[in-house]
């Protein structure tokens, strides 16, 4: 639904004004909500349980300095298609600094870490032979294809978690290497030979996916955005759409109120929560909660 419409439904629908609302969360969705109730005329407080504002969105910075260094140990990767989150990104006023998101897998100078083995993706294919001995050994697979299963199993390994690579590799030695082998694996290969277009792959081929064990195929679904080549950031940190929310909105912010209990009444919330090993109480018409 494209946002702006979706906004202005919920304008019209804003029978009740100058309601006190409590928001549990100070992620983006308690933020951006917090920010346009307040825009129907609310009065909102939000409530968040841990000593930071912005729930999934994480820069570290290196340093102090304007230009230190960062990384993002949250969300990190914003897909074309997340209508609502650019949406939100033009409304801050950050739309100059959205720039493409390169992948480990599009920059072969990325380190990647598997197992304690840190290697760069330019070098990867010099050692599946010595990684991969059981795929590498079975000559009865076109050495294509064994490339393209070292390669798959080497994404899984990279950016998956311990249950799926497993599963892969238990589906391979079972029936996907047969499956692989039948394909024409040539036009997923770059002009060297050496790396695969592993989204075109999946794009491309659905009866593959439908082979795979359940998870393995929720796995790849996921590989489709993941490794998408139209995936956006934002230049400087996520965080900045977060703190351009945070100064968007009047709301008071608390953080270290764990709540402990609500009571919904016949016309307010009652809210208990503990700050400092003390129990408090707060009093709303309506409580939102978003986490």
């Amino acid at each position: 639904m494209d946002t702006k419409f979706m906004l202005d439904m919920c304008q019209l629908s804003n029978a009740e004004k100058g309601k006190k609302i409590t928001i549990l969360g100070a992620g983006i969705a308690g933020l951006v909500a917090a920010y346009e109730l307040e825009k129907m005329g609310h009065e909102v407080t939000i409530m968040e349980g841990s000593p930071r504002v912005g729930g999934r969105v994480w820069t570290h910075r290196f340093g102090n300095e304007k230009d230190a260094p960062y990384a993002e140990l949250g969300a990190m990767r914003i897909p074309s298609a997340h209508n609502h989150t650019l949406h939100y990104i033009n409304e801050m006023g950050l739309s100059d600094k959205l720039c493409k998101f390169v992948t480990v897998f599009e920059e072969q100078n990325a380190f990647m870490n598997i197992e304690g083995n840190i290697f760069r993706m330019k070098d990867a294919p010099r050692l599946f032979q010595e990684r991969y001995q059981g795929i590498y050994t079975d000559t009865r697979y076109s050495e294509q294809t064994r490339l393209f299963a070292a390669w798959l199993q080497t994404i899984v390994n990279t950016i998956s978690p311990g249950n799926l690579r497993d599963s892969l590799e238990k589906d391979l030695r079972s029936h996907l290497m047969d499956e692989l082998e039948r394909l024409d694996l040539s036009v997923y290969f770059s002009e060297d030979g050496e790396t695969i277009d592993l989204q075109a792959f999946i794009q491309d081929n659905p009866g593959f996916r439908a082979r795979c064990s359940k998870a393995l195929d929720m796995f790849f679904g996921d590989i489709l955005v993941e490794t998408s080549h139209d995936l956006l950031q934002i230049q400087g940190g996520m965080e900045q759409l977060i703190w351009r929310l945070v100064e968007s909105v009047k709301a008071e912010i608390h953080c270290n109120q764990q709540v402990t209990a609500i009571r919904v009444k016949e016309n307010f919330v009652e809210i208990d929560w503990l700050e400092n090993g003390e129990l408090h109480t707060r009093i709303s018409d309506y409580i939102l909660c978003t986490i």
